[in-house]
């Protein structure tokens, strides 16, 4: 018999329980934000370099303001992917 159906004993898992499932799942996953300091700063800095970098070589191939303008867009996607990857594979080095 089912404890739902009248055995024994609790159905719904402790508090305590669920709070540290949830805690080792977005550890595992990484769905938790990045809680180190020094990894956000980094992340920050390239993104910021890659936007400016972008916004330089496209401002001068495409000219003001619209080659400017989708340089900076272009460097902050790719900054925010490759430095979010390098967080990822970091992660998953230390998990």
């Amino acid at each position: 018999m089912c404890r739902a159906a009248g055995g024994s004993g609790s159905v719904a898992p402790s508090a305590s329980t669920v709070s540290g499932s949830y805690a080792r799942v977005t550890a595992e996953i990484l769905l938790a934000p990045e809680s180190r300091a020094k990894a956000s700063v980094l992340q920050s800095l390239f993104v910021a370099v890659m936007t400016v970098l972008g916004a330089a070589v496209l401002g001068v191939i495409g000219g003001w303001p619209m080659g400017v303008l989708g340089g900076a867009a272009l460097g902050l996607a790719v900054g925010g992917l490759v430095s979010g990857g390098m967080l990822l594979i970091g992660g998953r080095r230390r998990g």
